[in-house]
């Protein structure tokens, strides 16, 4: 009688130990996956792929693309950020990738 107890204390005992474990493990991953989102400046964006043409500046692109609402200059600035782009200089038929809400 004593062992059955026991074995089934012990098999309790495990599986608290298990549960405990895995719900350590799941909030040590969802800390960590939040702390990456929010020190990687990441968001899901989303975006529209345009084709830059002969006489295109980011300017112009900002302006065409812009809802009236934010300053210009912040526009070319998301653009530049968005794509990676050292400088202003823009070759035609290079592919921008313009953030929708900017």
């Amino acid at each position: 009688m004593y062992s059955l107890v026991n074995n089934s204390y012990n098999r309790r005992r495990k599986n608290n130990y298990i549960l405990r474990l895995l719900i350590i493990t799941f909030l040590i991953l969802f800390i960590i996956t939040t702390y990456v989102y929010k020190i990687s400046g990441n968001k899901m964006i989303e975006y529209r792929e345009i084709t830059v043409e002969d006489g295109d500046s980011l300017w112009n692109i900002a302006l065409k693309h812009s809802d009236g609402s934010n300053d210009l200059r912040e526009i070319v600035y998301e653009i530049k950020k968005f794509n990676n782009l050292k400088d202003v200089v823009l070759q035609p038929g290079q592919k921008l990738k313009i953030p929708v809400k900017i």
